[in-house]
């Protein structure tokens, strides 16, 4: 007995497979701007996450987590970060057109290593970035998601701040990334010459970039400018204290005297601004300084002796 199948039957069979192929969904992706901007806030304030975001606003996950090694670090997979202590996912899959859902973006990943030096710590992040398109889920032919997936690094510097600082970024589209490869990562830090060499694998084209990291960033979160004791500010004292610094730029200087003399010249320079107020010495009435003199000059006030502390070898 034979079975013969109308034309509505192969007009349904040829529409299933269209409705399961990728690339189907004519649906535009969700803005990644945002998620790029929440998952950077949690790697710079070095909490881990697991987010969900769509229309409504976002939903925290709670997911079990393996410590972080110091040793190793993460030596996999850049996504396999992301279920440590120090991992971050943010994903919005609500990309949708007809039949076609669960479309968007996956950003996945966290710290890959880790080297402190004294007070401060030089940290390597991963971001895997999956563009996940628009399929029909289920139906008689199953199949995983369209994805595409890029990949971006963070060398940061923490120091004594609530918020690491991007030193070097580095990014890679699909295209550049071997086919069916694994991407991983390595760090190595040289104390003496203050140079990291940053080892990225897994790409058409291997990467080995070295970064020379600054020797200090003296920036105090949350200090006020009043107190004359804040931990950068003391931090970067101690460093001009030792010569480790040759030269200091204040980019605001709300709290800072207009005028500080140098310890040579403290006595005469502090009797001169209590005496004129709102009036500064020229340049060339100031006495030479010598090594290791340091003065700090605000143009926006009138002299104060609020501020720092004299500046003592």
């Amino acid at each position: 007995m034979r079975t013969f199948i109308s034309w509505p039957g192969y007009l349904g069979i040829l529409m299933l497979f269209a409705l399961s192929g990728p690339g189907a969904s004519s649906a535009e992706p969700p803005p990644r701007a945002p998620l790029d901007a929440l998952w950077q806030e949690h790697m710079l304030t070095g909490t881990a996450a697991s987010i969900k975001v769509d229309e409504s606003g976002q939903r925290a996950v709670s997911i079990p987590r393996t410590p972080f090694d110091d040793q190793r670090g993460v030596v996999s997979s850049i996504e396999s970060a992301a279920g440590t202590t120090y991992g971050i996912e943010i994903s919005r899959l609500d990309e949708r057109f007809l039949l076609w859902r669960n479309g968007g973006w996956v950003l996945q990943g966290g710290l890959l290593a880790r080297v402190t030096e004294q007070s401060s710590a030089i940290e390597l992040y991963g971001k895997a970035v999956i563009r996940r398109s628009a399929y029909v889920p289920g139906g008689p032919f199953p199949r995983d998601p369209p994805m595409t997936t890029g990949y971006e690094f963070f060398l940061l510097r923490k120091a004594n701040a609530p918020q690491a600082t991007i030193v070097r970024q580095w990014s890679y589209q699909p295209s550049d990334v071997v086919e069916a490869g694994r991407v991983t990562a390595r760090l190595k830090y040289d104390t003496a010459t203050r140079k990291a060499v940053v080892t990225i694998v897994g790409l058409k084209v291997p990467v080995e970039d070295t970064v020379e990291i600054p020797r200090l960033d003296a920036v105090d979160h949350g200090v006020s400018g009043a107190k004359e004791r804040r931990p950068a500010l003391d931090a970067l004292i101690a460093a001009a204290r030792t010569r480790k610094i040759d030269a200091v730029v204040c980019v605001k200087l709300d709290r800072l005297a207009a005028e500080r003399p140098s310890p040579r010249h403290a006595g005469a320079g502090a009797r001169g601004a209590r005496r004129r107020p709102g009036r500064a010495r020229s340049a060339a009435s100031t006495p030479p300084r010598q090594p290791g003199d340091y003065s700090f000059t605000s143009l926006a006030r009138p002299p104060s002796l609020s501020g720092i502390s004299y500046v003592k070898e």
